[in-house]
This record gives structure tokens, C-alpha cells and sequence, in this order.
């Protein structure tokens, strides 16, 4: 946690920070205000035992969310000699879950911004695949039979957390 300290007409902002790594040392921000790690000092100690004495101790047990309660991406199908759209990722990663329910092994391609594509994975009928993305991430999905391999089929476009991509197109 941060605790900003501000003295009205001083150029020196003193930030209070709570941290076990890079005790006093003194960071500067693209803003150009000079912040300094405080926690170390024995001045502020009694700032920091009032503050770690406030700070909560029980928490709510964590909940992880089921697969019924994952969202469901949508399947945009792939018409023969169309490309999936670019990826335009965005924010911090999290997990999605692509479940193969169709009846022939598969191949999980990332589309970069550029629209290239990049294999990820192959998932077999019934097994599904844990993948860190971001949203606005595009995941295509090609035949990996040997008669049809890399035969684009169509594509998730990730636009909710906490969400399945599934694969029943066939």
C-alpha cells in the first residue's frame, strides 16, 4: 500500500511506502516528482505500526469461479480464403479455458496485431486447454487432421474474463 504524506508549498513529495523490497531507496516517476521510500526510517515507525495495526487481518475465503460459471465466447466461423481479424490485446493477462467438444483434434493459433498466426497448442477430442490472454485477443481454430491440417475453421475474439471458448463446430 501507498500513503501519501503532502506538505503544501514544498517541491518534495514524501510517499510512505509500504514494501518489504527496495527499502530507502529513492524512486522518480515520469511526472518528475521525487518520492522516497520512508518505511525504513525510524521516524515514521510509529506511522507505519498505526497503519499495519489498522490494516485487515480476516479475509473471506476465496472462491474460484466454476467452468458452468465462465462465460461463453462466441464462434465466428471462417468462410474458405478469410483470415481472422488481428489481435489488439489489451490490460493485464488472465486465464481462458478452450474445450475441444468436437470430434477431431485441433490446433489453437494466436493472431499478433499483425494478423500472423502462432501456434499455441493441439487439443484432442474432450480435453480442453488453459491459456494466459488478454482481452482483445484473437485464438484461431484450424483442423489438425492430417487431411485438413491448418484448414482455418474459425475464431474467439476474448472480451470477457473468466470465460470458455468452446469448440463444437463439428
Amino acid at each position: 500500500g501507498i500513503v501519501c504524506l503532502r506538505r503544501r508549498g514544498k517541491s518534495m513529495m514524501m510517499i510512505l511506502m509500504m514494501m518489504r523490497t527496495e527499502r530507502g531507496q529513492v524512486f522518480s516517476t515520469k511526472d518528475g516528482v521525487l518520492k522516497q521510500n520512508l518505511a525504513s526510517k525510524q521516524t515514521f515507525a510509529n506511522v507505519l505500526d498505526q497503519l499495519r495495526k489498522k490494516a485487515p487481518t480476516n479475509f473471506a475465503k476465496l472462491v474460484k469461479p466454476t467452468l458452468e460459471n465462465h462465460t461463453s465466447l462466441e464462434w465466428h466461423s471462417l468462410k474458405e480464403n478469410i483470415k481472422a481479424p488481428s489481435s489488439n490485446p489489451s490490460g493485464n493477462s488472465f486465464d481462458v479455458i478452450f474445450i475441444n467438444q468436437g470430434g477431431r483434434k485441433v490446433e489453437l493459433f494466436w493472431i499478433d496485431r499483425e494478423g500472423a498466426k502462432k501456434l499455441y497448442a493441439q487439443i484432442k477430442p474432450g480435453e480442453s486447454k488453459v491459456q494466459r490472454t488478454r482481452l482483445g485477443a484473437v485464438w484461431m481454430i484450424a483442423d489438425a487432421t492430417l487431411s485438413k491440417r491448418n484448414k482455418p475453421l474459425g475464431y474467439f475474439k476474448i472480451d470477457h474474463r473468466d470465460s470458455k471458448a468452446l469448440i463444437t463446430y463439428f
